[in-house]
């Protein structure tokens, strides 16, 4: 199996700073924290950031997550809602997969684990099953794809928002030199293709619900445009 990376990511005010990398071989494993091999809440001393925070190791076909942090440790599959993680997690199969090692106030430290093959529709810890049906929707159109990326952008950032929200329909408009009721339409579109997935549609083409549903589906896929600029310059 290829190598993969684990970069240890700092956001204080808004602001990303890349503290490390570290490439990982198979059944490889590594330890992040204040004293870890990637390094957390150090500059200046972070005491809510225990010495030994996280051991992650490289498992075939995923992630084993083992959280030691005492004040918390966050799970955020690219484009799904985050959750609470207490115990050693399973991750099969997903190739953005980042934790969020929870420290004091205004500040985020993130391990990003990037480069584990393509997500599979049933990975463990889902938010909700796929249902397999005989005559799935078609793909989404490049209309409706291009307007769940703008409209829920922050949904999508890599590295993960903590409060994420929609960008307003009309900001949106005017981007792409349309009507509101344009987007309303291609946003309606995938939304009705996540119903048809056997997702819930909720009733408002702005809430995050059926996007999550679509990406589980494997209908929209991570895209270089998601990855913070520091990111992108880091390699």
């Amino acid at each position: 199996m290829a190598q993969r990376l684990i970069r240890m990511v700092e956001r204080t005010a808004g602001a990303i700073r890349v503290r490390g990398s570290v490439p990982l071989s198979c059944r490889g494993s590594l330890t992040v924290g204040r004293t870890g091999d990637l390094v957390a809440g150090v500059d200046p001393v972070d005491a809510r950031v225990s010495l030994r925070a996280l051991v992650v190791t490289a498992a075939h076909g995923g992630w084993r997550i083992q959280p030691e942090n005492h004040n918390g440790v966050d799970l955020h599959l690219w484009g799904l809602p985050p959750r609470r993680i207490r115990h050693l997690e399973r991750v099969l199969f997903e190739p953005h997969v980042a934790v969020r090692i929870v420290g004091g106030e205004g500040r985020e430290y993130w391990a990003l684990m990037e480069g584990c093959g393509k997500r599979a529709l049933h990975s463990e810890g889902d938010m909700a099953s796929y249902t397999e049906i005989a005559d799935p929707p078609p793909p989404l159109t490049h209309c409706e794809e291009m307007a769940l990326r703008e409209v829920f952008r922050d949904f999508l950032a890599w590295p993960p928002k903590l409060r994420p929200v929609p960008v307003p329909l009309k900001q949106v408009a005017r981007k792409f030199d349309i009507s509101t009721s344009a987007i309303r339409v291609r946003l309606g579109g995938a939304r009705d293709k996540a119903e048809a997935l056997g997702f819930p549609q909720p009733p408002s083409v702005t809430r995050p619900d059926f996007l999550y549903g679509l990406i589980q589906a494997g209908y929209l896929e991570f895209s270089e445009e998601h990855l913070d600029l520091r990111l992108r310059r880091s390699g």
